[in-house]
């Protein structure tokens, strides 16, 4: 992506390189021209660029599109039925053809979406893609064919230090919170294991030892869940988006939800959930619940911002009635 951004010549000079092939032959001197991987700038100068390739669009959902998913050089999009995916995939890929940004490894839940793309720009070989094949999208795995979300941990065995259990435990990707019932528990291992002030490489207490070793036995139960990608909503749905929060002295979390009403029963579908380990000074439980409170309030407002929606019906619960109490109070009642 970077390569095909050419740097104003006026600024190339800040890019100069000296180069030989041996130590008799003289230094030569050159100029990179395009935008170079490890500068500073490089990567707001490429996304910039991919930026106003959107504002010049010809077509509003285009620019769009491009404009607001990207993340750096991968897209992430969809549309409400094949025609218009079909359609908008063509003028995306038109549109960055122009600019010099042509895309590649293209992949759908639909093959009839890729069923004309050469092999060099698609992400799988569309003959032998089937029900359980997976490709990872930004990080997550993720089955077309099925539109699941889906997890591969494998379990290592290694000894019981901070630094195994460091390694281990970051081989869990998991940004949506999809896992926060499990990870939160590593969290607080962590928290302890920074308490006992233990060396990298030292083992570390029986106790948290077997809690280590009895969380990593069960890594497999992860790689059975299938979360589903699509919500099933649609522009002409009503929905709302409920959400948690909840304490102990432990951690606090906050989950959301879409909720979709039907003529046969709501459908329910988590969205995203973010825990944290509660903090080592000692706190009460009611200002613990309230921490959570505010974390489903960012979770909340980040969840709106991401799927653009304006003014979608909010719900949030609490089973904390002393938080309930200091938020529906003026705030003047309360110190600082």
């Amino acid at each position: 992506m970077y390569r095909q951004v050419l740097v104003h010549h006026d600024d190339r000079d800040y890019q100069r390189i000296l180069w030989r092939t041996s130590a008799a032959q003289p230094i030569s001197h050159y100029r990179l021209r395009t935008v170079t991987y490890g500068t500073a700038t490089a990567p707001f100068l490429a996304t910039r660029c991919l930026y106003a390739t959107g504002k010049d669009a010809d077509e509003p959902q285009t620019g769009f599109m491009i404009k607001n998913n990207f993340y750096v050089d991968d897209l992430i999009a969809g549309a409400n039925s094949v025609e218009e995916a079909i359609n908008l995939k063509a003028d995306i890929t038109k549109t960055l053809a122009i600019r010099g940004f042509p895309l590649s490894k293209w992949v759908s839940n639909d093959l009839s979406i890729i069923q004309n793309v050469d092999m060099q720009t698609s992400a799988v070989d569309i003959a032998e893609i089937d029900t359980e094949s997976s490709l990872k999208i930004l990080g997550l795995h993720w089955q077309p064919l099925k539109d699941f979300f889906t997890f591969k941990v494998a379990p290592v065995v290694n000894a019981c230090t901070k630094r195994v259990i460091l390694s281990d435990s970051s081989k869990i990707y998991d940004p949506l919170g999809f896992l926060s019932p499990c990870t939160v528990l590593l969290k607080t291992m962590f928290q302890q294991l920074w308490l006992h002030d233990i060396q990298w490489d030292e083992d570390i207490p029986v106790a948290l030892s077997q809690s280590w070793l009895t969380f990593r036995q069960n890594y497999a139960c992860f790689n059975s869940l299938r979360i589903p990608r699509w919500v099933h909503t649609s522009p002409r749905d009503k929905f709302q988006l409920c959400g948690f929060s909840d304490a102990s002295q432990m951690a606090y979390a906050a989950a959301v939800y879409c909720r979709i009403p039907t003529a046969e029963g709501a459908k329910v579908f988590l969205l995203t959930a973010k825990t944290k380990v509660a903090p080592l000074k000692q706190m009460s439980l009611p200002r613990l619940e309230l921490a959570g409170t505010l974390l489903l309030a960012k979770l909340f407002k980040a969840v709106k911002g991401a799927m653009e929606l304006g003014d979608v019906e909010c719900i949030a619960w609490t089973d904390s009635m002393i938080v309930l109490g200091w938020l529906s109070s003026h705030p003047r009642r309360w110190k600082t």
